[in-house]
């Protein structure tokens, strides 16, 4: 029977948690569901396959049901034969000794480690106390005490300083978003449209205060360092959360918040008292952590990748 697009997604899925498998050992969710077996669950020529290796996968698996625990974890040793099979061919092969591969492993191996150990570093994280959660609130009241659902059209272009000029004018005369798209597009400017419908904790907070003046009906120009947007509000509902309501959200956030701030620290800390040479065409002096902090902005907090968290509202902490 033809394996319906349902199955293989699934199938894919399980797949890539295998691969993940093979590149990362280290820790489980203890949230996540559990085989409770034997130590091998199977021997393919020899080679075993151990449930915590189906355990680790299950715990990769976003969104597993407990429940189905023990299908999931069938298909995940049959997809785990199937890359035992493969390794043992690779190998056989001496692929494994080829130079990109070897980079390949090697890449993984500092990235897990250097991930692992700053996982242990944000563990410290300090929890945030009931008047840290309630200040937290009263500061973002467009998030919380305001929260919004907006339904809005949108054009994007980057136009040059003379059509941008030139618009303007035309939006000071009451110049409607579909002749203002039309105009752009007139100066051979090409021009994104589409239509939106976002939750406050979903938007940008530099965006997020603006969209609140904007009443249904009316237009605003948003103008970004290389784009502008233009936005027309078609809708607006009150969707506000008490604090009750907003506490685990806001509790969530400020960790993840105290997370990489613990992060950034330890980067900066052990490049401070570290001997760091730059050579060959790398001489040149290189920016400080503390200008531009990007590895500690490639830490996943939780399980998610979290960069620039104030900027992006709350939307990642759902």
């Amino acid at each position: 029977m033809a394996e319906t697009k349902t199955a293989r997604a699934f199938r894919l899925a399980l797949l890539s948690c295998v691969v993940l498998t093979a590149l990362t050992a280290c820790g489980k969710n203890d949230d996540k569901p559990e085989v409770k077996a034997t130590q091998a669950a199977a021997r393919v020529d020899g080679a075993e396959i151990s449930v915590h290796q189906i355990n680790f996968a299950l715990s990769r698996l976003q969104g597993a049901d407990p429940a189905k625990a023990e299908q999931a974890s069938k298909e995940i040793l049959e997809r785990l034969i199937e890359q035992q099979l493969l390794v043992t061919k690779a190998v056989e092969a001496k692929i494994d000794r080829e130079p990109r591969v070897m980079q390949a492993i090697e890449e993984s191996r500092r990235q897990i480690l250097a991930q692992a150990y700053l996982e242990k570093t944000m563990a410290a994280a300090p929890s945030s106390s009931a008047d840290d959660v309630s200040k937290f609130y009263k500061e973002k009241p467009e998030l919380f005490a305001q929260r919004r659902q907006f339904r809005y059209a949108e054009i994007s272009a980057a136009p040059n300083a003379e059509v941008m000029q030139e618009l303007k004018k035309k939006l000071e005369g009451g110049t409607n978003i579909n002749d203002a798209a039309a105009f752009l597009k007139s100066k051979s400017v090409n021009v994104n449209a589409a239509t939106f419908e976002r939750t406050s904790e979903q938007l940008p907070m530099d965006l997020l205060p603006r969209l609140h003046q904007v009443k249904p009906g009316q237009t605003a120009l948003i103008q970004g360092r290389d784009r502008i947007s233009l936005i027309q509000m078609v809708e607006v509902k009150d969707i506000a959360l008490n604090e009750a309501q907003a506490k685990p959200l806001i509790e969530r956030y400020l960790a993840n918040q105290k997370r990489m701030q613990l992060a950034q620290s330890e980067v900066k800390q052990l490049r401070d008292s570290a001997k760091i040479e730059y050579l060959g065409n790398f001489k040149a002096p290189a920016p400080k952590a503390a200008e531009a902090p990007a590895a500690a902005n490639t830490v996943q907090a939780g399980g998610d990748t979290k960069t620039d968290f104030i900027d992006k509202g709350l939307s990642g902490l759902r």
